[in-house]
């Protein structure tokens, strides 16, 4: 008689996956004691204890890791520009050097943790499977709204547990943060704030399109519903793109019923834009939020780019390399609160016009290795990120962290077909 124990060879597959995918909720919190990030400590700790195991007991890699030039690029770039232009760095500290070392750390742990294709595998399942819970508690937030009036709570903490572990950031940020603006209900889940929901349930949206069987699968359709519903804008263009690219992009093959599936695909979720347009103020709320402020508030566009004048200020030398790594200006005196910028914003001000460059090259050049593989997920997820690094404030370490699992590829590339591509990858498994 044999008893199958599901899973629990797999434990520490499942656990080193749950750890990454849990990232966005436990980095809000601090260890007692310690005062270290909980979702740092355990990446750092846990997570670097396994990649040590996995690089002293693997034999060959099954796939390539095609982010690996932009951690080593950018990693000696960081690290130089700090150590050298010391003449215009705000902070030269020993910190801020073990800071950046720790960044790039974090981020060779992660890309060797998931160079295991059975965490890869959980992470994605994990990733997928909260984000429909997460778009479940946003549906139930709409709802309870719509029908009473008034949100349970304007803050945003009410679901969150261990209000006391807080890190003070987040406590500052929860501060800040209503779930009603200017009218306009914008819940986020268990998220600090519908622009974090959105990058994170993005990548499970594009999770869930690769692997249903159907164009118009229930789970992405989930998903994408919540997204919007947070009405953030840069989720709401995310879910635009994602669904055009699994479309239009997914492409090969191409017959009449694929080609009739694809028309009445575009139609109908044409159709449902145009309903939501004309029916739901909220939707045209969240629309015309991006583009035209009211009330005191600006628009999403403004807010977002009406730093760049810091870059402005910029001397040609700090222009050309940087002011360094998150070296960026504050206001409130004491208590030192950084001026809110974007990713490219970000990158242009702490690491010029040089790391800017060094980083879109890696970028694209990755880009094209996802192409040339034939392997539609990590391009997708290439393409899920430009929104958010135009548009949202995503240059940081345990969001960069989220995207490294999705970013591996067959070492076969360039076949002419896909079955020579899923023909060479059986043959590369079995050798």
């Amino acid at each position: 008689m044999t008893i199958r124990l599901y899973g629990i060879y797999d434990i520490k597959e499942r656990l080193l996956a749950l750890i990454f995918v849990m990232a966005p909720f436990l980095q809000h919190y601090v260890m007692p004691v310690i005062g270290i990030n909980t979702e740092y400590a355990l990446v750092l700790f846990v997570g670097g204890a396994f990649a040590v195991l996995r690089a002293l007991t693997m034999q060959k890699c099954e796939d390539r890791f095609i982010g690996k030039y932009i951690i080593i690029v950018m990693g000696i770039y960081v690290l130089l520009n700090h150590m050298v232009g010391d003449r215009y760095i705000y902070d030269t500290s020993v910190t801020k050097t073990v800071n950046i070392i720790s960044f790039f750390l974090i981020m060779i742990i992660c890309a060797v943790v998931f160079s295991d294709r059975k965490t890869r595998k959980y992470y994605f399942e994990y990733l997928e499977n909260v984000a429909i819970i997460m778009a479940l508690v946003v549906m139930f937030q709409v709802v309870i709204y719509y029908l009473f009036g008034n949100p349970i709570t304007n803050d945003r903490s009410f679901l969150f547990p261990f209000k006391s572990m807080f890190s003070e950031s987040v406590k500052y940020s929860l501060s800040k943060s209503e779930m009603v603006i200017n009218g306009l209900f914008r819940p986020s889940a268990f998220f600090i704030e519908p622009a974090h929901y959105s990058q994170f349930c993005t990548l499970g949206l594009v999770c869930a399109l690769l692997n249903g069987d159907k164009i118009l699968n229930k789970r992405a359709i989930i998903i994408s519903a919540g997204i919007i519903l947070t009405t953030s804008g840069m989720g709401i263009l995310s879910v635009f793109l994602m669904w055009a690219a699994f479309l239009y992009v997914n492409a090969e093959g191409l017959n009449r019923k694929r080609i009739t599936r694809m028309v009445l695909g575009t139609i109908l979720f044409v159709g449902i834009v145009i309903a939501l347009f004309s029916f739901s103020d909220s939707f045209r709320s969240a629309i015309a939020r991006v583009f035209i402020g009211s009330n005191g508030y600006d628009s999403a566009i403004l807010g977002r780019t009406r730093n760049a004048v810091l870059i402005q200020q910029l001397s040609p030398i700090e222009l050309t390399f940087g002011m360094g790594y998150k070296n960026i200006p504050t206001y409130g005196g004491e208590l030192k609160i950084p001026y809110y910028m974007t990713g490219i914003l970000e990158l242009v001000y702490c690491q010029g016009v040089v790391g800017t460059s060094l980083f879109l090259l890696c970028y694209i050049h990755m880009m094209i290795k996802a192409y040339g593989s034939k392997q539609n997920l990590p391009l997708y997820v290439l393409m899920a990120y430009v929104p958010y690094l135009v548009g949202s404030s995503n240059i940081a370490m345990l969001t960069f962290i989220q995207y490294i699992p999705l970013l591996y590829v067959p070492k076969l590339i360039r076949c002419e077909t896909r079955y020579e591509f899923l023909q060479g990858a059986y043959k590369g498994l079995g050798s």
